[in-house]
């Protein structure tokens, strides 16, 4: 397993990579909520997207329920992983660590329209690419946490509606390699 201290570091430079980029994209606030556009002229004055505004890291589903009910924003909440170990030999040997990483915002349905729920999941897939790409990044060169990490099993990502109270957004689910106990 990766050690919790380094993986909430890693979490954090998710964080902070997938924020800088996206200040290259463009967000407007309409109908009580940040949406993604690409027209120009759609953006009143200088308004800026939501970026991921909060990380949560749970060891189990219930628990991470309890914690992201009060969150606010963007939300990068995530289950510790849960690991298989592979040994050939005692000089051969791995863990598959598996991964469940959430990309959610609380959201009102009454709020939207459908057009407005289109540009909401149009932002959160946006984060959620960026995530995905920044984690292959590091995840396909052996040094993914800081350690010896490796990409195993590729991304499968899912739509979330609803989901721990009234968060939307998408998870994906990956496997690890760690060649360290």
């Amino acid at each position: 397993m990766i050690p919790i201290i380094r993986f909430n570091e890693f979490l954090l430079e998710i964080q902070a990579e997938v924020n800088a980029l996206l200040s290259e994209y463009t967000f407007v606030f309409r109908n009580n909520m940040w949406v993604y556009t690409e027209d120009e002229d759609d953006i009143p004055g200088n308004d800026k997207g939501k970026l991921i505004d909060t990380i949560i890291i749970s060891p189990t589903e219930a628990h991470l329920i309890k914690k992201i009910k009060e969150a606010i924003g963007i939300v990068l909440a995530v289950q510790l992983a849960q690991s298989d170990t592979e040994a050939e030999s005692v000089d051969n040997y791995s863990e598959n660590d598996n991964e469940l990483f959430f990309i959610l915002e609380k959201v009102d349905p009454a709020q939207f329209t459908d057009q407005n729920e289109q540009y909401h999941y149009a932002k959160l897939q946006l984060i959620i690419k960026l995530v995905k790409e920044y984690i292959l990044s590091r995840g396909m060169n052996g040094n993914m946490c800081g350690g010896d990490e490796t990409i195993s099993k590729p991304f499968h990502t899912e739509w979330e509606y609803s989901t721990f109270g009234g968060f939307n957004g998408l998870s994906i689910s990956f496997n690890l390699r760690n060649f360290n106990l």
